[in-house]
């Protein structure tokens, strides 16, 4: 009997250890909201999907593995920890939160990734950016007037990029990598430095920096 309620103890953590702690309420509840036809989760085949599949109310992590696409705009968020569980996770748009930090550091891949009107202070993405097979992306940080410090690494493949309307940003730095479509830096009043690195190995295909009235540092490396 000892033996047997032992077993059913261990099944029971078993079970236990693969739900996703997710301490946001509303990020939580945008999650579970997601079915086939609202366009808040995609599959790998861009299919809506339902994320919560034995509706327990909670999202383990076999079930996030199937998310490849994210749409929370609007939700209130204020934090979005669990998101790293979501290991297949290529495109997420999070704009119009409350969120004041964006960690992505445990993917190693992205495929769009729009940030836009966020409370988001300082932001350093080290993965790689690739159009991949699911979307030609789009990277956009727009209007989030707490963000100070921006830096992206590897942006490669038809991305269109928008850096636009933050008024405390000082630092940006991007890294290129092989071609991008279209890359607009503009209207951040605050700008100071600016680095553009691997310029002459990658391809920029249009070009905009402008209305960035307190520019003093700009680097283009090699």
């Amino acid at each position: 009997m000892k033996n047997y309620l032992l077993l059913l103890l261990l099944a029971s953590f078993s079970v236990e250890a693969q739900i996703v702690n997710i301490p946001d309420a509303n990020f939580k509840a945008k999650l579970l909201e997601a079915n086939d036809s609202n366009e808040i989760a995609f599959s790998e085949t861009l299919d809506f999907i339902k994320i919560d599949i034995n509706e327990n109310g909670e999202i383990e992590e076999e079930e996030a593995a199937q998310v490849y696409g994210l749409n929370v705009m609007n939700s209130n968020i204020t934090s979005l920890v669990g998101l790293e569980f979501f290991i297949n996770l290529r495109d997420l748009a999070c704009s119009y939160n409350p969120i004041t930090s964006l960690d992505l550091s445990s993917f190693d891949f992205f495929s769009t990734l729009i940030c836009d009107n966020t409370l988001v202070e300082n932001v350093e993405l080290s993965f790689e950016f690739n159009e991949g097979p699911y979307y030609n992306g789009n990277i956009s940080f727009i209007n989030n007037p707490n963000l100070t410090n921006l830096g992206l690494n590897n942006i490669s493949s038809s991305f269109e990029v928008f850096i636009k309307d933050n008024q405390s940003l000082i630092n940006l730095e991007i890294n290129v990598g092989e071609n991008i479509f279209y890359l607009e830096i503009s209207n951040n009043v605050n700008l100071t430095n600016l680095s553009i690195n691997n310029i002459n190995n990658g391809v920029v295909n249009d070009f905009r920096i402008r209305d960035n009235n307190n520019l003093d540092t700009l680097n283009f490396n090699s």
